[in-house]
């Protein structure tokens, strides 16, 4: 402001824009244009809170709650095991539904298959021999155990990656489990494997890809 108060002798001097005294530094600021302004977004979501669908308290409490339990429940936990946690009134889970294998089917299959094209052409011909390998065995549904092993920077986990995305991409099912926390957030959907149980519902054919750090 001081740089723009050209002759200003005092502070009521410099918060004079176009001959008007603002009470305020901020708002003097905001006459000028310094500060930006949230009235757009305060307008927008006045807007939306007008002609959307209004939820009571107690109803938004029970939304969350139940979109919690569903979390959980895909976990083998539930909000009963923290007896300090509300519980949805009335909740009932769906007994036919396996949130295990929905979760698994959610994925943006034009994405990965995009993914995979990309991955794909990225790998060295050794790496394009195994995922063809392994692939072969997938698409002609035939039962195979492989064991990818390599020293560390080998592009294992690109392997991994690549072949998931691929799998899934097709409405395939992957379980991608690792034996440590740390290497599982590095696998799309990864999983430690103590963590992961491989339903035996029926389903769109499962893969059990377990993923070794040993270098």
């Amino acid at each position: 402001m001081l740089f723009t108060a050209k002759g200003a002798q005092s502070y009521s001097d410099i918060r004079t824009i176009n001959g008007v005294v603002y009470p305020t530094f901020r708002e003097a600021c905001f006459a000028k244009g310094f500060l930006g302004s949230d009235q757009e977004f305060i307008s927008a979501l006045q807007e939306a809170n007008n002609w959307g669908i209004r939820l009571t308290v107690k109803e938004t409490i029970h939304l969350c709650l139940t979109e919690i339990e569903n979390m959980l429940q895909a976990n083998r936990r539930s909000l009963r095991d923290f007896p300090s946690m509300p519980y949805p009134i009335g909740y009932a889970r769906n007994q036919q539904h396996n949130n295990l294998i929905h979760n698994e089917m959610a994925y943006d299959k034009e994405m990965l298959a995009e993914q995979y094209n990309t991955s794909y052409q990225l790998l060295t011909d050794e790496q394009k021999t195994i995922v063809d390998t392994i692939m072969r065995v997938v698409n002609t549904q035939l039962a195979a155990v492989y064991f990818l092993y390599g020293y560390g920077g080998t592009g294992k986990k690109f392997v991994w990656t690549t072949l998931s995305s691929a799998i899934r991409s097709n409405g395939g099912i992957v379980y991608t489990v690792a034996s440590s926390g740390i290497v599982s957030l590095l696998l799309p959907g990864g999983r430690t494997a103590h963590s992961k149980i491989c339903y035996t519902s029926p389903c769109n054919t499962k893969y059990n890809m377990q993923y070794s750090s040993r270098q």
